[in-house]
Order: structure tokens, then C-alpha cells, then sequence
């Protein structure tokens, strides 16, 4: 009896929970049926609209948020417009045009810097300093100068770029006010005009900005610039004031000392700069570059190699790797590399042409053709017309085809002939169209930008083979020198200093060059018994001996 008593309470609590939860699913199942009534198609229309005025309303507001949180830990710069004598404002130079010829001047002198760590440092990737973003104040209203109020009521501190020119009978005066930084002044005489001291002023106020916000760059700049003395200065202050910057530095300072061939004295900076940060990537990849100029590329190999390993996804380190390989003769491996640059190269084409060139190097010109038109392909889906004429020059310049070469190389001059890397294919084009006087006129054009040591090395050993051929071995003699000046461990030129020799009558200079050139590690597969002047002497004890001591099995064929 005393346990029916128990059970009864719990059946009574069973049921009545039973009753609530009918009572609760009938009312949530009516609501179902109201807005899910297929006969009443406005319910769902209700519904559908409710639904989507409250999403939009929760995206808006994250939206907002979002947008109040990024301009409130905005850390970038605003430039107010600048103070002005009435002279300069009647000329034209109101505060306003003041302030955006600054910012235009910063940006170009910021994108010269880019276009050095792409063409010389050979990677940019995630590896910068923070950007800076100028933006003009006062004028209209932006998103830009909302944020800038927002933090003011805020009571967040907004950073200024702001200023103010003064004018003398005999100079124009500029004083340039950042937020964190002393004022600098800076003085131009106006013998040239208002116009060319407003120039100037504001060149020089771009490299003061460049240097409180990104002094690598700005030191990368002076070095492209020849201004060797002030990037050492600006990596050494860096070294003083940003000590968390010091392997950005060392850097800097060692890309300088490459740049005026002390390569040695570079190493050692780069060194420094991994020692500062072991996963910093680009000192890797440039102590890989010094070692292969300097003719050391099996260690090159393992500082390339360490470079892809702490940036798996950038394709140039790939391609440098790859080349690297290529010269130890490792070319299975070389082509692992090369395939792993254009996985990640995107729409960029370049890496496919070092391929390219490096199978060809081989003698496997069928192989280099279907890389080449893998260039074509992606050229023309991107749109790419003038990397579609680069693929189409070279695809005819492994083709040997005469009028196609001279054709796409004309159309190549006439597009971009500010180009160094753009010059040394129409050189090496109208070099194999036999088009040699062409080429000499084309290579004196790329060697008068002088922009890059290893392209300008190919150009004029191409000059100074082009004049061995058109029987001006003298001029051949002044060029091929120049070359290997260039770089004195790169093998290949010595091979043209021979060639040069014999036209010259020299044949004892010839073997003795010609065997520097193969110590050097040019390989012998690249000389063929048709080509002059081996033609000579492909048959003579003296040459076959010589050749058997660096490839036994190649007068074997």
C-alpha cells in the first residue's frame, strides 16, 4: 500500500507534464500551419520578408561594428592640407594640390621600392613593413575623414601629416609635421622656378615620410637609386631606433654592399639577419643568390632550399631554387621546382620562361615548346597581350623561326622599350635571326639602363658575339670584357672571350680561355660541332683533349 501511494504522485506529475507538452506542441503547431499553409501562399511571403528584414538588419550591424572597430584601430597616416604663401596658391599650389602632389610622390617613390624587392630581392609576399595610407583631409566627404572624426570623438589619437611652405625672395621653405616626429625643414633656392622647388620639396618630404613609416624601403630606394651612403645610414638608424626591426636592416645594408659588388662583406649581413630572426625568409634567399654569383652553388642550394621550406607558397623562391638545381645538373629535382613555381604563380608567366630557357639549355627544345605555349594559354586567358607576345617571341626563337622572331621582336621594341628584361629577349631574338646588327642597336639601349647585372651580362656577351660575326673582333674584345665584369664567376662569357680570340688569331688564348670558361662550370654540352668557331677545331688532338678531361662521353657521339 505504501508503494502505491509513491507511484501514484509520480504517474500524476507524468501526466501532467504529458498535458503541458501536448498543450505546448498543439500552439507551435498551429503557428506551423498558419505560416506554412500551402493555401495561403502570403504567409509565406510574410514570413520570407521578416526573415529577411531581420538578417539584413543583424548584417548591418556587424557591418557597422566592423567598420567602427577597423577606423577606430586605424594606425595610418592623414595628411591635412598645408599651409601656402598667396604667391604659390596664384600659381596653382593651393594647400589642397600641396597635400595630394605629396601623397602622389610618397606612392611613387613606395611603388620604386616594390619594384626592387620583385626584381632584385625576388619576393614581396606577407614580408613588409606595415602600409602606410595617406589620405587627403578636407576635401568632400570620405569614409576616410568618418573614421577620422569617429576617432576624435572618441577620444582615439589620430596620426597627421600636415605642413606648411614659406617663401624668401631667393628660396621656398617647407616644414614637414608628422604625428610622433620632430618638425623637419627643408629648403630649395627657386633658380629653377617655383615649380621645380615645389618638386623637390616634396620629394624630399615623401623620403622623410617613407622613413618614420618604412625605412627599409626607403634604404632599398637609395640603393636603387646609386645613393649608396644614405641606405647605410637609414639601416644603421634603423639598427639604433627600431630594434625590432634589426633583421629588416641588416637586410637593407646587405642588399647595398651586393649592389656595389662587395658580396662577401653581404654575406655577412645576411647572416646577421638570420641570426635575428631564423624564419625571416628573404635573407635566405638572398645569401642563395650571393653564393651562386659567387660560384658557390651547392651551399646556394641549401639557403634556397631553406628559403621555399619557411614560405612553401611564393614562386619565386621556387624558381630560384629551381635554377640553383639546375646549374649543379640536378634536373630532375630542378623540374620539381620549377613545377611547384608555376603551382604557385598564378597568372605570372615569368617562372615558365626560366623553365623554359632551362630545358632548352638541355637540348630539350620539344619540352621547352609545350612550356612555352602553357605561357601562351594562360596569357591569353588573363588577358595578357604583352606576356602573349613575350611567349610568342621566345616559342619562335626556339623554333628558329626567322620572320617570326624579327616580327614579334619589332613589335616587342616598339611596346616597351624601357624594359631590360623586355630588351633581352629581343636581343637574344635578333641574335638568332642572325639580325646582328639589330641586336648591337638593341643591346646598347638595354645596357644604358644598366638595371640588372646578371641581364646585362647576357646582352653584352650576346653584343660581343654579334660582332665576332659581323667581323668587328675588336669591338667583340671591348664587350665581352665588360661582361665578365659583370661577374667574374659566371662561366659562359669566358667561352665568348675564346671564340673572340680566335677571330682575333689568338689560338692559344683560345684553349686557355676556353678551359676557364668550363672550370667556371659552363657545360660542355652547350658547344656543338656546327657552330663556329668550334667547327675548327672540333677534329684537333688539342681540342679533344680537352674536352674528354670535362665530358668524357661527348666526342663519343
Amino acid at each position: 500500500m505504501e508503494n502505491n501511494e509513491h507511484i501514484k504522485p509520480e504517474k500524476r506529475r507524468l501526466h501532467q507534464w504529458r498535458s503541458a507538452s501536448a498543450r505546448t506542441l498543439g500552439r507551435s503547431w498551429y503557428y506551423v500551419e498558419k505560416y506554412t499553409n500551402l493555401r495561403k501562399p502570403e504567409a509565406w511571403l510574410t514570413v520570407l520578408s521578416s526573415l529577411l528584414l531581420r538578417i539584413g538588419a543583424i548584417l548591418l550591424v556587424v557591418g557597422l561594428v566592423l567598420f567602427l572597430w577597423r577606423m577606430l584601430n586605424y594606425e595610418g597616416y592623414n595628411i591635412q592640407q598645408f599651409s601656402v604663401p598667396k604667391q604659390l596658391e596664384e600659381n596653382g599650389f593651393s594647400g589642397t594640390v600641396i597635400a595630394r602632389q605629396l601623397e602622389d610622390q610618397y606612392l611613387h617613390l613606395k611603388s620604386i621600392a616594390v619594384s626592387i624587392k620583385e626584381d632584385s630581392v625576388q619576393a614581396v609576399g606577407d614580408e613588409q613593413q606595415p602600409e602606410l595610407n595617406v589620405d587627403v583631409l578636407g576635401v568632400g566627404l570620405s569614409l576616410r575623414s568618418i573614421g577620422f572624426h569617429l576617432r576624435d570623438l572618441f577620444g582615439r589619437e589620430n596620426n597627421f601629416i600636415r605642413g606648411e611652405i614659406t617663401q624668401t625672395e631667393e628660396n621656398l621653405a617647407l616644414t614637414l609635421r608628422m604625428s610622433g616626429t620632430d618638425p623637419e625643414t627643408m629648403i630649395e633656392p627657386l633658380d629653377q622656378g617655383r615649380r621645380e622647388a615645389v618638386r623637390r620639396l616634396l620629394e624630399r618630404a615623401a623620403e622623410s615620410i617613407l622613413k618614420n613609416t618604412d625605412p627599409y624601403r626607403l634604404a632599398i630606394y637609395y640603393d636603387h637609386t646609386g645613393n649608396y651612403k644614405q641606405g647605410i645610414k637609414v639601416a644603421q638608424e634603423m639598427l639604433m631606433h627600431r630594434p625590432s626591426e634589426e633583421h629588416w636592416a641588416y637586410l637593407a645594408w646587405g642588399v647595398n654592399l651586393e649592389s656595389r659588388g662587395r658580396h662577401q662583406e653581404a654575406l655577412g649581413k645576411y647572416e646577421r639577419a638570420i641570426d635575428a630572426r631564423p624564419d625571416f625568409p628573404l635573407p635566405w634567399l638572398r645569401k642563395g643568390y650571393t653564393l651562386r654569383r659567387l660560384g658557390r652553388n651547392e651551399e646556394a642550394i641549401e639557403f634556397l632550399g631553406k628559403a621555399t621550406d619557411l614560405k612553401p607558397e611564393e614562386s619565386s623562391y621556387w624558381n630560384a631554387y629551381g635554377i640553383a638545381l639546375y646549374f649543379a645538373k640536378r634536373y630532375d629535382e630542378a623540374d620539381l621546382a620549377f613545377q611547384k613555381a608555376e603551382e604557385f604563380a598564378g597568372d605570372n608567366t615569368a617562372w615558365l620562361f626560366n623553365w623554359a630557357d632551362k630545358k632548352a639549355g638541355q637540348g630539350q627544345i620539344q619540352e621547352a615548346i609545350e612550356i612555352v605555349d602553357r605561357a601562351i594559354l594562360k596569357a591569353e586567358q588573363n588577358n595578357k597581350l604583352v606576356e602573349e607576345i613575350d611567349a610568342r617571341l621566345f616559342k619562335a626563337v626556339l623554333q628558329m623561326d626567322t620572320v617570326q622572331m624579327n616580327n614579334y621582336a619589332d613589335i616587342k621594341l616598339a611596346i616597351d622599350p624601357g624594359n631590360i628584361y623586355n630588351l633581352n629577349l629581343i636581343s637574344t631574338a635578333y641574335f638568332r635571326a642572325k639580325s646582328y646588327r639589330r641586336m648591337i642597336r638593341t643591346g646598347k639601349m638595354a645596357i644604358a639602363l644598366d638595371e640588372n647585372a646578371e641581364q646585362s651580362q647576357r646582352i653584352l656577351n650576346l653584343m660581343a658575339m654579334s660582332y665576332n660575326f659581323i667581323g668587328q673582333p675588336d669591338s667583340g674584345l671591348y664587350y665581352i670584357r665588360q661582361s665578365i665584369e659583370r661577374d667574374t664567376a659566371t662561366g659562359y662569357p669566358y667561352s665568348t672571350l675564346a671564340e673572340t680570340y680566335h677571330y682575333l688569331g689568338q689560338q692559344d688564348a683560345f684553349y686557355q680561355t676556353l678551359e676557364l670558361a668550363l672550370q667556371k662550370g659552363m657545360s660542355p654540352q652547350s658547344l656543338r660541332k656546327e657552330d663556329e668557331p668550334y667547327n675548327v677545331y672540333w677534329e684537333k688532338p688539342r681540342f679533344k683533349e680537352l674536352m674528354a678531361r670535362y665530358d668524357p662521353n661527348r666526342l663519343k657521339d
